[in-house]
């Protein structure tokens, strides 16, 4: 996994206090579980306080505690027939609005993914997420 520390950067704004990072994360075989862990060392090689959690592992309630208290959310998952797992969708139906939160949406595939990142992205942007 390339991962382009130019543009990382350019994200985390260069600030120079710590951010704190959450990742949430769905995956079926294993691959997307492999890339979100790699970013999240690479974020914490970078000074943020990240921390992956698995979506099948961690209550709503838990998550919503955690995105309040995060500066950036991202959040990982495969790519299901140009679309999101039906997990992934129940997951962000069931968050709770947030306030100009920063959010990073990854989605892993073998070849293309159609429209799979940005299909949640009205729901997300309706929840407060940037």
């Amino acid at each position: 996994m390339d991962i382009n520390k130019t543009h990382s950067k350019e994200i985390l704004k260069g600030d120079t206090k710590m951010n704190k990072i959450a990742i949430f994360y769905f995956s079926g075989t294993g691959n997307t579980k492999y890339a979100m862990d790699k970013l999240c060392n690479y974020l914490t090689e970078l000074n943020c306080d990240t921390k992956a959690y698995s979506i099948e592992k961690i209550t709503t309630d838990s998550a919503n505690g955690i995105i309040k208290e995060s500066d950036i959310t991202i959040i990982g998952y495969p790519i299901y027939g140009s679309d999101l797992p039906d997990i992934m969708h129940d997951f962000i139906n069931k968050l709770s609005p947030v306030s100009g939160k920063k959010l990073g949406v990854i989605a892993t595939q073998l070849l293309f993914s159609g429209d799979g990142s940005s299909v949640e992205k009205k729901k997300l942007k309706k929840l407060g997420f940037n």
